[in-house]
This record gives structure tokens, C-alpha cells and sequence, in this order.
């Protein structure tokens, strides 16, 4: 909320005001409430699996392997200790590292994620054009919320 708006809503005798700096993006995809239009069932959010496999950077290759094999997706999320999403780790990944090598120094740097608010389809149609499995789903932050998986589950 702009500081205008905050010192009108002071004005008219709202007693706490907060400004959220976050923005709308950050709030709607957070599953605030919204006033308006905004269908949030067509959102990314709706779609989200909370049912994703993370490990730390400093985890071994002997620590993820079963981890990764038994992940309903496919996928495990390497996060740090703010569960800031760092990489991404597959099976095939995993074939030829050493079971006590650092996950860090072999995951995928920087995968692509997309954010809670955006359209489900569109991002389901950008998926199936790029053959894509599954994506993981972040706040504007960084910190990993789940995945969306390219069909919707059953």
C-alpha cells in the first residue's frame, strides 16, 4: 500500500495501519485475502504439492540418492536453512557422484521457479511446450512454498 493511501485510511479513522512492501504479487500468491477479480483457483498456489523432498547443500550423494528415488516427483529441492531454494537434484543426477560428495557441488544451480500468482494454464502450457516434469513454486524471496507438476494431480 502506497504511504498516501496508509495516511488517508489513518485519516478517516482506520487506527492500524500497516504498509505491506511486499507488493500485490508477493500478497495474493502468499493466499491473503483479495477483493476483486482475482480467481485464485485458476493461480499457480491452487496447483501447488507442499509434498516436495529438500535437503541442504552440505548433504552427501549417499544421503539424497534414497531420498530422490522414493520423491513422488522425481525431484528433490536443495534449500539453505532460510529454505531459500538453491538448486535442484535428479536420480540421474546421482548416477556416477561419489556417495560422499557435497550435493552443492553437483545439484542444478539456479532452476527456474515460478511464483504462486501466476495463471496455472499458461504456466502448464510453457511447461508442456518445454517438456517439463515439474516446477518448483517460491516467493518473490526465494523460499521454496512446493511444486506445480505439469498435469494436475488425482
Amino acid at each position: 500500500m502506497s504511504q498516501r493511501a496508509a495516511w488517508q485510511l489513518e485519516r478517516l479513522g482506520v487506527v492500524s495501519v500497516h504498509d505491506f512492501v511486499d507488493g500485490k504479487s508477493y500478497w495474493i500468491g502468499s493466499g491473503r485475502p483479495t477483493v476483486g477479480t482475482i480467481d485464485l483457483d485458476a493461480r499457480v498456489l491452487a496447483h501447488t504439492s507442499t509434498d516436495v523432498s529438500t535437503v541442504g547443500p552440505e548433504s552427501t550423494v549417499g544421503d539424497v540418492r534414497p531420498v530422490v528415488a522414493a520423491d513422488a516427483h522425481g525431484l528433490v529441492i536443495v534449500v539453505n536453512d532460510a529454505h531459500v531454494i538453491l538448486g535442484t537434484v535428479r536420480e540421474t543426477t546421482l548416477v556416477d557422484a561419489p556417495d560422499d560428495q557435497p550435493i552443492g557441488e553437483i545439484m542444478r544451480v539456479g532452476p527456474t521457479t515460478v511464483r504462486p500468482d501466476e495463471p496455472a494454464v499458461a504456466v502448464r502450457e510453457r511447461m508442456a511446450t518445454r517438456h517439463v516434469s515439474v516446477l518448483a513454486v517460491s516467493r518473490p524471496t526465494g523460499e521454496l512454498i512446493g511444486v506445480l507438476p505439469a498435469s494436475p494431480i488425482r
